[in-house]
């Protein structure tokens, strides 16, 4: 019986990682993408947000001052926003003004959200290279992300 669910287990992962990376989502030029088309990077960070959430904008003020070490780890980051229709002209305007370095894709209907479980937002979920999910985090308080990428970095050095 436990091989039978262990067995299980490791299908739904392997669906759920090809799921992910062939989910079309649109980014902010209007255009089509899938997450395994946007980065060759060994790991990506997907971080889900809205515009009207304000643990979201500490999360992605952080996000950005620290881009360019996730790029030095390679680690791309994704931002995912959750709007709904009212909301989504704000997106754009929102992501220029504050100068976001990485992209954005859209996810109106919540299709990435729920197949990933999301019940949360902020939620940084990072993935490696196999779409498989290494680290899960739903929240955020200001000045967590140095503890995020310390635990990034024990995960990546464990799997090294």
């Amino acid at each position: 019986m436990k091989t039978l669910i262990l067995i299980s287990m490791l299908a739904n992962s392997i669906l759920l990682s090809q799921d992910v990376a062939d989910l079309e989502l649109t980014d902010m030029n209007g255009d089509i993408q899938t997450l395994g088309q946007m980065t060759e990077k060994e790991f990506v960070l997907v971080d889900f947000w809205a515009t009207w959430c304000a643990p979201c904008k500490i999360a992605m003020k952080d996000l950005t001052e620290n881009y360019e070490s996730f790029l030095d780890k390679d680690i791309q980051i994704i931002g995912v926003n959750i709007d709904g229709p009212r909301n989504l002209a704000k997106v754009k305007p929102y992501v220029k003004t504050r100068k976001i370095p990485y992209p954005v894709l859209y996810d109106t209907n919540k299709s990435l959200h729920e197949l990933l479980g999301v019940t949360g937002i902020p939620a940084m979920i990072v993935f490696d290279r196999k779409w498989n999910i290494i680290y899960r985090k739903e929240g955020y308080i200001s000045g967590e992300l140095k503890t995020i990428e310390s635990e990034l970095s024990e995960i990546i050095d464990q799997g090294s």
